[in-house]
């Protein structure tokens, strides 16, 4: 929601409604108080046409701030009733339809109010129905948060806007600028605390996040969500009971959280309850969450606890559908690799390599199929490119294995000798 109340002009006070009138438009309040205020002085005889639309726009505005959308848009309707064209009508009508769903007809509006006057929320919400609608708008929609901040430095939600948006064009340095603008502003800022922590996250910093979530649930202790990304947090540190602490939490508040029953399942197989984390997961088979991110969990659990063909049967509905991505076709390798379908496992590799050449994994096990079929140096090849992706502590030892068993002594201990040669020239 916006961080600051409406942009009415000066209102023309007369006779008795002037009280009522005055602390509506002051907008000091509490919401509810703003909102019966601006009501009382509706009722009030003798109200000024001037003073009636004012106060009828910042009852609106209140209104929508409560999430009260139908008497927001009642109330904004009557005001542009008595004066249709003006840029507080339009820019409030902008914020409407964007909470509405209707996010072209809220780019419309938010132009027309510029057209009238610039204004920072006209521009904030314009920069935000362009982004919600195209990401490939980003650079335009930057444009517009930037002129938001341009007339309004410290404006909260052209700050959190602009973090929202770095974070999720994967400029992190820049979102973490962006949050730590607005907390500047405002340390209890809690959209900035809360995603800030997700920045964190992503960028493998869990113990920074935690502290800003702790922060967070001070002021929301019943969020689901703030639940779910402190079991993430602690996860990614190996402090699994915590997390499976925090996720039963988040799924106690809102059990429909899909996210929450990974994170709990993911906890469940840190503690090497490969059961429990597959009984966890096959819960959500067949309901509302039962999705690509439920299911991909689902079948890696089941492939951890070795059920291998169940694994499978639970991999193939993913790679069958149209949004499959490069990962589930690099478990589906895994998965037929380790039922000695070898030829389903290349087939599935090639597939994950093509949707993302930078699979580890993917890498790896293409070096391990180019062993098996006695291509030795294209499986050396295709290990050391798997090694300069990502250092897999189990692979070196794995891949020595595959080599011998196929009769590759020789290529086994020259690549073991020059591994160890290379890591004492490292440490000279």
């Amino acid at each position: 929601m916006l961080s600051a109340g409406p942009a009415a002009a000066s209102p023309l006070i007369t006779g008795s409604e002037e009280n009522h009138a005055r602390l509506c438009l002051d907008y000091s309040d509490t919401l509810e108080r703003i909102a019966a205020n601006c009501q009382a002085a509706l009722d009030m005889p003798g109200i000024s046409e001037a003073t009636q639309f004012d106060v009828l726009l910042t009852l609106a505005w209140a209104q929508y701030e409560m999430d009260e959308m139908s008497a927001a848009r009642d109330a904004l309707n009557q005001a542009r009733g008595i004066r249709p064209e003006t840029a507080g009508g339009y820019n409030l009508d902008g914020w409407l339809r964007e909470a509405e769903g209707d996010l072209a007809g809220a780019e419309d509006s938010f132009r027309k109010a510029l057209a009238l006057s610039p204004d920072e929320e006209a521009y904030a919400g314009l920069a935000t129905v362009i982004f919600t609608q195209d990401m490939a708008r980003a650079e335009e929609a930057m444009g517009y948060l930037d002129l938001a901040l341009l007339l309004a430095p410290e404006y909260g939600y052209a700050l959190r806007e602009k973090g929202w948006q770095l974070f999720q064009t994967d400029d992190y340095a820049g979102a973490l600028l962006a949050y730590d603008r607005a907390l500047g502003l405002d340390p209890d800022d809690l959209n900035a605390l809360y995603v800030k922590a997700r920045v964190l996250l992503s960028l493998n910093q869990p113990f920074e996040a935690i502290q800003l979530i702790s922060r967070a649930l001070e002021q929301a202790p019943e969020s689901a969500f703030l639940y779910m990304y402190r079991a993430m947090a602690f996860r990614m540190q190996d402090f699994n009971m915590v997390a499976l602490a925090s996720a039963e939490k988040a799924i106690s508040l809102n059990p429909e959280l899909t996210d929450a029953h990974v994170e709990k399942a993911r906890a469940l197989m840190g503690l090497y309850r490969y059961g429990d984390a597959v009984a966890a997961l096959q819960a959500l088979m067949g309901t509302e969450m039962d999705n690509g991110y439920s299911r991909y969990w689902y079948a890696l659990a089941l492939a951890d606890d070795e059920q291998y063909e169940a694994a499978g049967e639970a991999i193939e509905v993913l790679t069958a559908s149209e949004g499959a991505v490069g990962a589930d076709f690099e478990l589906k390798a895994f998965v037929a690799m380790a039922l000695d379908q070898d030829d389903v496992a290349q087939e599935a590799v090639e597939r994950a390599l093509s949707l993302n050449p930078e699979l580890s994994h993917a890498t790896y096990y293409k070096a391990v199929l180019a062993v098996r079929a006695h291509e030795v140096q294209a499986g050396v090849a295709a290990y050391r490119a798997a090694m300069e992706l990502e250092q897999i502590g189990w692979a070196k030892k794995d891949f020595i294995r595959e080599l011998i068993a196929a009769g590759y002594e020789a290529e086994a201990l020259a690549l073991g000798q020059g591994e160890s040669a290379a890591r004492e020239d490292a440490a000279q």
